[in-house]
């Protein structure tokens, strides 16, 4: 029997030649010694329905833990249509699925809440927009500033 643990001190397949299974150490393992495989790096709903089982570090957490997350515009809000338009450049895809972890610095994270708030926004979208365009031109026209004071 195995446990998991990465990284791994052993690993096994099926020898047809053996007309069995194959243990192979990647070290000398002494009598009584755990055997280690590992499933991977994979969020906890992924080992309990593949598994049947969770896995925590020594937090109690799983830096891997994520969740599939479905979220799409609403065909009833008075601005779908633009919505649609300008985050989705017209496609017809309105749903947009989302594997959302619990590191809130994570990349998926940012888009996600990004998206999230661009899905709820129930605003004046022309001064959301003018709005989003001067800060982004006040950040390109400072990151331009910096980066000339840093060259001479």
């Amino acid at each position: 029997m195995f446990n998991t643990e990465t990284p791994k001190n052993c690993l096994w397949y099926y020898e047809d030649s053996r007309n069995g299974f194959v243990l192979e150490a990647y070290k000398d393992i002494n009598e009584g010694e755990q055997l280690f495989d590992s499933y991977g790096q994979k969020c906890n709903y992924r080992f309990f329905l593949n598994y049947a089982f969770i896995n925590l570090n020594k937090n109690g957490e799983n830096p891997k833990n994520e969740f599939p997350l479905e979220v799409g515009l609403d065909a009833d809000d008075e601005e779908y249509d633009v919505k649609k338009e300008v985050f989705l450049d017209g496609k017809e895809i309105t749903v947009t699925e989302f594997r959302v972890m619990q590191d809130m610095e994570s990349d998926v994270m940012r888009k996600f809440i990004s998206w999230i708030r661009f899905v709820v926004f129930d605003g004046d979208l022309a001064e959301l927009y003018d709005t989003v365009t001067s800060r982004y031109e006040e950040a390109k026209k400072n990151a331009d500033s910096e980066k000339d004071a840093g060259s001479i």
